[in-house]
């Protein structure tokens, strides 16, 4: 049986209400399952179990009505993959309230920020590089958009 515990008010995740916060698969007779259950109810566990092939990975799973649900994918798009340096750099379809973190390989552009809008735009160096976009709103799964510059196109 497959046993997920999840934050049932946000208090645990910054207001992420059904984000999974631990998970286990036991293989074990019907009398420890209930022994595992009574534990984690004595212990203030809010948990919902599923019969699985196995583990679960959190980051594409979550918990509404009591019931274990994929987490929906966002549909960014970037305006183009690949950009002529020096030009701007446009992703749209952000979900509104999305936090954003641009990086250039290792280097961190803009540290995390919260987008008003559903439109990013910024400006590209003037020289050859990778852009990285990682969006993050719950539920939504994180999605992470890549733009390449070129020196000619």
């Amino acid at each position: 049986m497959f046993y997920a515990m999840y934050d049932k008010d946000g208090s645990l995740t910054d207001g992420n209400i059904g984000q999974l916060v631990q998970a286990i698969k036991i293989y074990v007779g019907e009398d420890e399952r209930r022994a595992y259950e009574k534990r984690l109810q004595d212990e203030g566990q809010q948990f919902v179990k599923a019969e699985t092939g196995g583990v679960l990975p959190p980051e594409k799973w979550m918990v509404s009505n009591d019931a274990l649900h994929r987490r929906p994918r966002m549909r960014p798009i970037a305006q183009a993959a690949i950009v002529k340096a020096g030009s701007p750099i446009v992703i749209l379809c952000i979900p509104k309230a999305a936090k954003i973190t641009v990086t250039n390989g290792m280097t961190v552009i803009w540290p995390q920020f919260t987008l008003d809008g559903d439109e990013l735009q910024f400006p590209s160096a003037d020289y050859p590089c990778t852009y990285s976009v990682l969006i993050q709103k719950w539920p939504y799964m994180d999605r992470k958009i890549t733009v390449q510059t070129v020196a000619n196109l």
